[in-house]
Parts: C-alpha cells; sequence; structure tokens
C-alpha cells in the first residue's frame, strides 16, 4: 500500500489549535498569545472568548494579549474586528498594537478607518505619513478619488503631511474624475508609487 502523505505544518497547527480551544485548561497570557500565532482566522474569536477574563486585569500579560489579538485580526484582514476589539479593550491595548491594525485599514471603510485612527491617537500612537500615503494610494488605485481626498485631508488635519508622491497621484486623480470622484473611463493614475512606505 503507498505511505500516506505526512500532515502539513499548517493542519497540524490548525489541529493542535483545535484541541486546545476545545479544552477547559486555564490558558496563561504567553499560552494564549503563542496560541494565537498557531489558530486559523477563524479561531481569533474563540482565543478572544477565552482571554476574556484576563483582559479585565492590568498588567503586562494582558497586554500583551491584547496586542496579539489586535494585530491577529489585522493581519488576517478584519481591521473592524479589530477596531471594534480595541474600542472595547482599550485600557488593554499597547500603542505599538494600532502600527499593523493602521496599515490593515487601507482597504476598510471611511468609519472604520477614522475610528482606527482616533483609538491609534489617544493610545498615543501618531498614524506615520507612510500610512496616510498607503491608504490614499489604495483608493486613488480603485478609483475612489474623493475618499482618498478626505484621507489627504484628515492627515493634513492632524500635522501629518502625506509623502509628495501619494499628493501628486491624488491630484492626478482628481484631474481626470468625474463627477463623484470617480476615475473617468481611459484615465488612469500617474504609476508612481504613492505609499511612500507603510512603517512608521
Amino acid at each position: 500500500m503507498p505511505r500516506a502523505k505526512p500532515a502539513s505544518s499548517g493542519a497540524i497547527k490548525r489541529a493542535l489549535a483545535a484541541r486546545i480551544l476545545g479544552s477547559s485548561s486555564k490558558l496563561s497570557g504567553s499560552q494564549l498569545s503563542a496560541l494565537l500565532r498557531i489558530c486559523p482566522p477563524d479561531g481569533i474569536a474563540q482565543v478572544e472568548k477565552r482571554a476574556a477574563p484576563m483582559l479585565q486585569r492590568s498588567g503586562a500579560a494582558p497586554s500583551r494579549v491584547a496586542r496579539s489579538l489586535v494585530e491577529s485580526y489585522s493581519g488576517a484582514g478584519r481591521p473592524a474586528d479589530a477596531v471594534r476589539f480595541a474600542r472595547e479593550h482599550s485600557p488593554a491595548v499597547p500603542a505599538e498594537a494600532y502600527v499593523e491594525l493602521l496599515n490593515a485599514c487601507r482597504d476598510a471603510s471611511d468609519a472604520t478607518l477614522a475610528e482606527a485612527i482616533q483609538l491609534a491617537q489617544q493610545s498615543g500612537a501618531q498614524p506615520s505619513a507612510g500610512m496616510y500615503g498607503a491608504v490614499i494610494a489604495a483608493r486613488v488605485e480603485r478609483g475612489e478619488t474623493e475618499r482618498a481626498l478626505r484621507v489627504c485631508r484628515a492627515a493634513l488635519g492632524a500635522g501629518v503631511p502625506p509623502p509628495p508622491a501619494a499628493v501628486e497621484e491624488l491630484v492626478v486623480a482628481l484631474a481626470g474624475s468625474g463627477p463623484g470622484g470617480h476615475r473617468r473611463a481611459g484615465s488612469g493614475s500617474s504609476g508612481s508609487s504613492a505609499s511612500g512606505g507603510t512603517g512608521t
């Protein structure tokens, strides 16, 4: 008989995560953070539920878990869930957790992006010029010039001018956009890189 193929690393991790989540064992902060590194995206909410009692306390362990949860939701492409979690547990969420969240909001709704920026600022994390540039670039690329313009205005209002390339790309797009801020047929972006980086 042919030898069975060994399980992939991802399958092993998912099985392990499911086993841990299915147990009633009490998990420490380090164990919860480690669990988030191996559980699939649809298991993040279960980890959040298991972490709920710990998140009511103060200290380094709850802060590490809160950061891991925000980053896990963000990394899974679920910025709205990350923002919802940060809102509900803002005292436990450290400023560092907002770096990945803000970058994940490039494709989020205006409301989600605005709340993410507000929560980040309340925590002492100032969104970077590169982050604003990346959001502007993503929206210009989709032809959403009015939405990109709102982000640009928000950045200027916060005293964080976006990268010049992002502003130039937006100006070119606005010049070629029709009513409602959508790109006219046949008009495109300048083709230059507008993000200027997404680091802080």
